[in-house]
This record gives structure tokens, sequence and C-alpha cells, in this order.
């Protein structure tokens, strides 16, 4: 029974191995992404809390779409 459980952990650690480097390469994929992102883009998605414009926006076409 021992020796079961032992051999059965041996045939894990080759997935555990293969997790690693997945986890691995979709970290350093979006590492990448990452930095090459265009900085207007970054800039528009870091004030969209921000933007009253667009809360506005978006409180007046509820309010319409409620009237009609």
């Amino acid at each position: 029974m021992i020796s079961e459980y032992f051999s059965s952990i041996q045939e894990l650690t080759f997935y555990a191995i293969i997790f690693v480097i997945v986890s691995f390469l979709l970290f350093v994929i979006a590492l990448i992404w990452v930095i090459r992102l265009d900085k207007k883009y970054v800039n528009y998605m870091e004030n969209i809390p921000f933007d009253s414009n667009r809360e506005t926006k978006n409180n007046s076409e509820k309010k319409d779409e409620v009237n009609q």
C-alpha cells in the first residue's frame, strides 16, 4: 500500500513540472503583453473610473431606455 502511494507521487512530479513550466510561460507572455501595451490605451483605461462624462452619459442612456 505504501509503495503504491510513493509510485503515484513519482508520477505526479511530471505533472507538477509541466504545470510550473506552463505557469511560467503564461507569466512571461503576460509580462511581454503588458510591456508592449500602447501608453495611450493604458492612460485611457486608468482614467475610466474618474471620467465623469462617461458616468453621466451612461446614466442618461439608462434614463432614456426607461422613458421609452
